[in-house]
């Protein structure tokens, strides 16, 4: 045997390497395959899966992933395959390729959703404008023509007011007197008025619309040619986004059965960004999955719901997510699907006991994404009463059971190697530590077992671990879930603690920001400021967002609040400068600018990138300033 570095020149081995190289430039000059050929050749990869040469299968399943999408038909129909060797390992490409697939699905969608949600907001301040601008001058024509017209549509309004209130009284409550008498005498006023002027209760409510408009105009003002510009380009980029989401979504219904399944397990695991106008805390990519899946309930074949004992086998694991579907949304064959779930359940608990390990692993996943129904029927097996300690005298499926409990992916435990079976024991201090710990090493794979950590009083009974595990959602995965669960079942415990109350008012208003919700993240922001003026991130906070705004003059004000709190902050100083850019204050930008260099901010490279120093990029001033930068990078130190 030759070590490595052993070779010597006219060597079989070196011999052999020219030949490779020979071989690999032949095929990067031979012709491309035609449609035929390659679907062959997807086949062929497919069937060396299975073979006994860990060169060839491995060299097979890394051209599988390489295809991507090209691959997915032949890899579905071979994930029914009964061959075992087979289906285990195209079982395992499927999932990574359909996970890149469905990422990128909802990458596509949220942009599209931010763009519509923006543009419409801004075509409605539009038409809001041209609204306000049409009433000015009718209702400056009816005040000439009707008499006192404020005070008749004050009458007007004050009665409908009162309608509502009384219709509000809860069933069987006694009518208040008081209301009473003053509706009966606003509505004596309201007839009279109706009888002299038919028309005049339709010239009320426009004239309370047109004061209501008025009263939000400071807010509706355009601001210059940016916001038109900003409606044409948002206008093209929906129109250019919108085909490329319904491609992706007529993919889906292609594809079928397994993307259908890889759906309904990643919809209950998306970050919530927040409530939407009508109370749905539902992010828009989950409402989108659940509209397709809605649909792929209708298309999915009739052997789905009626395999013989051969196919269940080729049929379950695609499958039994849709039937667990069927069964909570009481669908048509809800109870076949809860026969087959249960059957499927049965048989993935077998699996666990199988030789094969890549049997073994696939049955312990599943088990996982069935939640509660897996961890239930796993506890039956063990005879556990609970999972969430680990004793490793329960039998061998004890620990896969705790894994359950917390809901940890088994996939997740072995790329991490952390898991919670020892935690309820552990210290209020190491419980917070290892909330933090395991968010930082899972990423977004923690999402399940932080949200499980907030909402189960018996996992964690500890408000501030709670806390803790909301910040880390929020830090890692995107997920303000945990914020909304803390705000609503401990709204007390929130207001007792200021610090917990500002930084759970940060994780929103920065949730807001990112979804473009200004108006809100201000507001988040501004309740901070309300109880401690001079706190410096609830400033910077505030002087960031009225920036994206295009508010320069607040973004100003509240960047030099938070310039004299922390007076070298480098973020701070740049960032003012660009306000004052923006805002046509060339000196002060390069004040501030210089003042975030001596500060220690040396990226030369993104200032003279930065659009929002555009105003500045001729002046000597800066760029004596990125001469000094590049020179102090060139120097040695």
């Amino acid at each position: 045997m030759i070590g490595p570095g052993r070779l010597r020149p006219g060597s079989t081995a070196r011999l052999a390497g020219l030949a490779l190289l020979a071989a690999v430039l032949a095929a990067a000059v031979a012709p491309a395959p035609t449609p035929a050929r390659a679907a062959d050749s997807v086949e062929q990869r497919i069937e060396d899966l299975a073979r006994d040469d860990p060169f060839v299968s491995l060299q097979a399943e890394s051209e599988l992933r390489r295809l991507e999408y090209d691959a997915f038909a032949p890899l579905i129909e071979a994930s029914r395959s009964r061959r075992p060797e087979i289906r285990l390992t195209v079982d395992r490409i499927l999932d990574d390729l359909l996970e890149s697939f469905l990422l990128e699905l909802e990458s596509e969608y949220r942009s599209l959703d931010l763009d519509r949600r923006e543009l419409e907001e801004l075509r409605a301040r539009q038409r809001a404008r041209e609204e306000i601008a049409r009433l000015e001058s009718v209702v400056k024509r009816w005040k000439e023509e009707i008499p006192d017209l404020d005070s008749k549509a004050e009458r007007f309004l004050t009665r409908l007011a009162l309608q509502r209130r009384r219709e509000e009284l809860a069933p069987g409550e006694p009518p208040d007197p008081d209301l009473e008498r003053k509706l009966a005498e606003l509505t004596a006023e309201v007839e009279a008025l109706k009888a002299a002027a038919p028309d005049l209760e339709k010239k009320v409510l426009e004239l309370a619309r047109y004061y209501q408009l008025k009263s939000l105009q400071p807010t509706l003002e355009e601001r210059g040619e940016v916001e038109p510009l900003r409606i044409q380009e948002l206008s093209e980029r929906v129109a250019e986004r919108e085909p490329r989401v319904e491609r992706l979504v007529a993919r889906v219904h292609q594809w079928g059965l397994p993307v259908y399944s890889a759906i309904a397990a990643r919809r209950r695991v998306l970050p919530v960004s927040g409530p939407s106008e009508a109370g749905d805390l539902r992010p828009p990519v989950q409402i989108l999955y659940e509209e397709i899946l809605s649909e792929a309930m209708e298309k999915l074949p009739e052997d789905i719901w009626q395999p013989s004992a051969e196919e269940i086998g080729a049929v379950r694991y695609c499958a039994a997510l849709l039937w667990a579907h069927e069964i909570d949304r009481r669908g048509p064959r809800a109870e076949r699907a809860r026969r087959l779930l249960d059957r499927h359940i049965d048989l993935t608990i077998g699996d666990l006991d199988s030789p094969e390990w890549a049997v073994r692993e696939r049955a312990a996943r599943e088990l996982y994404r069935l939640e509660t129904r897996g961890l239930d029927a796993l506890l039956r097996k063990t005879g556990l009463e609970d999972a969430a300690d680990f004793d490793p005298a329960a039998g061998p499926h004890a620990f896969l059971a705790c894994l359950l409990r917390w809901r940890i992916d088994p996939r997740t435990y072995h790329r991490v190697g952390m898991h919670f079976g020892e935690y309820r024991q552990l210290s209020y201090a190491a419980r917070r530590r290892k909330i933090f710990q395991y968010a930082r090493a899972a990423g977004h794979d923690a999402l399940p077992t932080l949200r499980a950590v907030v909402i189960d009083d018996s996992l964690e009974p500890s408000f501030l671990v709670k806390y803790a595990a909301s910040k880390a959602l929020e830090s890692q995965a995107g997920d303000r879930l945990g914020y909304l669960v803390l705000k609503s079942l401990h709204p007390a415990l929130v207001l007792k603690r200021p610090q917990i109350s500002k930084d759970l008012r940060i994780i929103q208003g920065l949730a807001h920001v990112r979804s473009k919700r200004y108006a809100e993240a201000i507001e988040e922001f501004s309740r901070i400021l309300e109880d401690a003026p001079f706190d410096f991130e609830g400033n910077y906070h505030t002087a960031f967002t009225y920036l994206l705004m295009k508010n320069f003059p607040k973004a100003v004000h509240y960047f030099e609040i938070a310039r004299r709190i922390q007076p070298e902050d480098q973020l701070t100083l740049y960032n003012l400068a660009c306000a004052y850019s923006l805002g046509g204050k060339q000196d002060q930008a390069l004040e501030a600018l210089e003042a975030s260099v001596k500060a220690g901010f040396d990226d030369a490279d993104h200032m003279e990138q930065d659009p929002d120093l555009d105003p500045l990029r001729n002046l000597p001033r800066f760029r004596k300033l990125i001469e000094e930068l590049r020179a102090a990078q060139r120097s040695p130190r």
